[in-house]
């Protein structure tokens, strides 16, 4: 073989490498060029995607959107100032109450009278007792020995009770004349205790004596 045809052999080959080499690219290329196409085309959508949000966003609002949210605002603001209001309100109302509770109840004035309780040579007990209607010195004194704790020695009941011992003094304890007496404002009445009925303001006096009558 002659050294022309070697050189026609070599060219044929190379020719035919170049086109398969060729073949080859071409085919790569059309294999990626679709999906970068498509990448592409997903970029441009979400970018206008985004322009158009962006665009929404800066868009000036509506009269009637704007009035609906100045309204909404105000709403809000009008409940947040009556929630406070109340609470206020609720507030003042316990602390009123509070007051109420411990103040002392004066409005109803209360009418009394004093009392005192004098043994042998001192005084056993004295204080107020709040008055109610129709009460008599016994009632007083009663009333009185209960709050004391005294226990009271009596004969008879009703109008014609006689008070023969108080908190363990005894009539006849100190002599056969040793007794108790009573007193109103410092005048000795002729009425038994269980008759005589007290006013307000009074005072009451027992006394114990050993010269009774």
């Amino acid at each position: 073989m002659n050294k022309t045809k070697k050189l026609t052999i070599i060219f044929v080959l190379l020719c035919f490498i170049g086109i398969g080499v060729m073949s080859v690219y071409n085919t790569k290329k059309s294999d990626v060029t679709p999906k970068q196409d498509n990448q592409e085309k997903v970029t441009e959508k979400v970018k206008d995607t985004e322009t158009i949000e962006k665009k929404d966003s800066t868009k000036p609002k509506t009269q009637k959107e704007e009035k609906s949210e100045k309204k909404q605002s105000t709403q809000k603001t009008e409940k947040k100032e009556t929630k406070k209001s109340e609470d206020k309100q609720t507030q003042q109302e316990n602390q009123t109450s509070q007051a109420q509770k411990e103040e002392p109840q004066n409005d109803i004035p209360q009418t009394k009278v004093t009392i005192s309780i004098t043994g042998i040579d001192s005084i056993m007990g004295q204080g107020d007792v709040i008055l109610k209607e129709g009460m008599s010195v016994y009632d007083v004194l009663n009333s009185f020995a209960k709050e004391k704790g005294f226990p009271l020695k009596t004969s008879g009941f009703g109008q014609i009770i006689y008070i023969q011992g108080i908190n363990g003094l005894n009539e006849f304890d100190h002599g056969p004349q040793s007794g108790w007496l009573y007193k109103v404002n410092g005048v000795q009445p002729s009425a038994g205790a269980g008759r005589y009925n007290v006013k307000d303001g009074d005072h009451i006096e027992w006394i114990y004596t050993t010269t009774k009558g």
